[in-house]
């Protein structure tokens, strides 16, 4: 009893028991009303809230990359977020909870100021952009290095096809990779099992040659100790979210260098100004994280990757900040004019399929992001051609002075050919319209590729100046960069070879013939779709 007594009870507590069970006033046992508290009042809960909140910061913290790519959407790379939609978000709770009259109607002002000026953010973001944006005049286009014929679907298909590899599988992220000077598709070779994606390791990766069908792909092996497809702790991007937390991550690629494996990731920053009292964010490439089988991190500039032994001969500009930096050019002659007069405006084709603009092509001057539009409005034809370098991003453009069908109209005219027309459309399809310049002409290079991406049926070269096609198959298409000129004569007798005579074998009919200083160097038959050197 006296041990219970000790201790401090509630007062109200201790009154009731002493009118129930007790008749001893607590004035006799030497208890006053200071010695018991209020448990109701009296227990500190603020150490425990702390400690809640900061296992709750610490494991955010921790789990930070999950949100990488949310929390940079919403802060540097948008300004309205963080100067009127957050601010006005915590005014109406904060009226909310306070009951403060007046801090509700602030918050719906705040929040209506930023929904006016989101609405217009194009525009002043545009003329940012076009501040970055110093596009010089080319007379000449670069001259095509070697033929991209293979898509990125086919590629795809193709290495999936070779895969000896139990429990792996290809990456969902690809890119164009340079290896010994020609271009390839590159794919990483990633866990496929639930067991081998948090414990495994990405082996490696897979390269298809983008200019031969023929060939195999390429697999170069090597465990990287952080890599795609792999979980938790152990992906790269994981990885790379922890070490720069706040810069905007395009898609990686893979690099193979000196018998070792790399991973590449380009990165943007957002700068932000203010464009007609309209603030807003202009992207500007910084920078490759570049990082090596070990899991050894390098943070580059754009100048150091530009310096970098692996990354030589690489494009690592992002295609997305390129195609909008192209995009602004029509800001040039004012939003008036933009919205309504329509001088010099131009629309980026949008041909459709798996890629989009920009195009890579790797051209003898390096390799080149190719973006061709249209006049503005009901028309198709060829109206600038934009040339970026796919390392520094600088871009240059090219100003038709004669009229050249556009990609559109290309494809129609692959559709409608003699021979190309009994093809069953239903089981084909065309893909990627990539622009080929050959002798100073400009080519459409159109792809017929089976609907399940199985394979390359043929390489259909159209001259954008004359309309001229001429059809290869995939094992014959190198032969367009190795011959003077295309000629696309029909049925009949031209200088020098009677099309009817004994000679050839297949008959009469639709044919290609090709001519260097007067002589015919090639026989091109459409029935049989190859290619006789004479």
């Amino acid at each position: 009893m006296v041990s219970f007594i000790n201790n401090k009870l509630s007062f109200q507590s201790f009154k009731k028991l002493v009118k129930t069970n007790l008749t001893v006033p607590r004035q006799e046992i030497g208890m006053t009303e200071d010695d018991v508290v209020d448990i109701n009042t009296g227990m500190n809960l603020k150490p425990f809230f702390l400690v809640l909140v900061a296992a709750i910061l610490g494991t955010v913290f921790y789990v930070r990359p999950v949100f990488q790519r949310f929390v940079y959407r919403i802060t540097f790379a948008s300004p309205l977020t963080v100067l009127f939609f957050i601010p006005a978000i915590a005014l109406f709770l904060l009226g909310r909870s306070k009951e403060i009259g007046w801090m509700k109607p602030l918050a719906l002002t705040v929040f209506i100021i930023g929904t006016v000026f989101s609405m217009v953010a194009y525009f002043p973001t545009q003329f940012a952009l076009l501040e970055t944006v110093q596009a010089g005049n080319l007379t000449d286009l670069p001259e095509t290095g070697n033929s991209r014929i293979v898509p990125r679907e086919v590629a795809y298909q193709y290495a999936y096809n070779t895969l000896q590899e139990p429990r792996y599988t290809l990456s969902d992220i690809d890119d164009i990779t340079v290896l010994n000077g020609s271009a390839y598709w590159s794919f990483g070779l990633v866990p496929d099992t639930f067991i081998e994606r948090y414990f495994g390791n990405q082996k490696g990766a897979v390269y298809f040659d983008m200019s031969n069908t023929s060939t195999t792909p390429i697999r170069t092996d090597g465990e990287m100790r952080y890599g795609m497809g792999m979980q938790i702790r152990d992906n790269v991007f994981w990885k790379v979210a922890k070490k720069k937390f706040f810069a905007g991550y395009q898609d990686p690629f893979m690099v193979y260098h000196e018998g070792e494996n790399y991973i590449a990731y380009p990165y943007v920053r957002h700068r932000w100004s203010f464009r007609y009292v309209v603030p807003v964010a202009v992207p500007e490439f910084r920078g490759v994280i570049l990082v090596d089988e070990e899991g050894n991190m390098e943070d580059l500039s754009k100048a150091e990757a530009l310096e970098n032994e692996v990354l030589k001969d690489q494009n690592f500009y992002p295609y997305d900040l390129a195609r909008r930096r192209v995009d602004s050019i029509n800001m040039e002659n004012g939003v008036f004019n933009y919205l309504f007069r329509k001088k010099e405006v131009f629309e980026i084709d949008s041909p459709g399929g798996y890629n989009r603009q920009p195009y890579s092509v790797l051209t003898e001057e390096g390799m080149k992001y190719f973006v061709t539009v249209e006049p503005y409005g009901n028309a198709g034809g060829v109206y600038r051609i934009f040339v970026i370098d796919g390392r520094t991003g600088n871009i240059s453009q090219y100003r038709t002075e004669k009229t050249l069908y556009g990609a559109e109209r290309a494809r129609d005219l692959v559709k409608s050919h003699n021979e190309l027309s009994r093809i069953s459309w239903n089981s084909f399809k065309t893909s990627e319209p990539i622009p080929v310049v050959k002798d100073g002409d400009l080519y459409w290079q159109i792809k017929i590729i089976a609907r399940d991406n199985s394979d390359v049926s043929r390489v259909v070269y159209v001259n954008s100046k004359t309309k001229n096609v001429a059809p290869f198959n995939a094992k014959k298409s190198e032969k367009f960069f190795e011959i003077d000129s295309v000629e696309n004569v029909s049925m009949g007798t031209v200088p020098g070879k009677d099309l009817n005579s004994t000679q050839d074998n297949s008959g009469p009919g639709k044919r290609i013939i090709v001519m260097n200083e007067g002589r015919i160097v090639a026989n091109y038959s459409l029935e049989n779709h190859d290619v006789e050197i004479r």
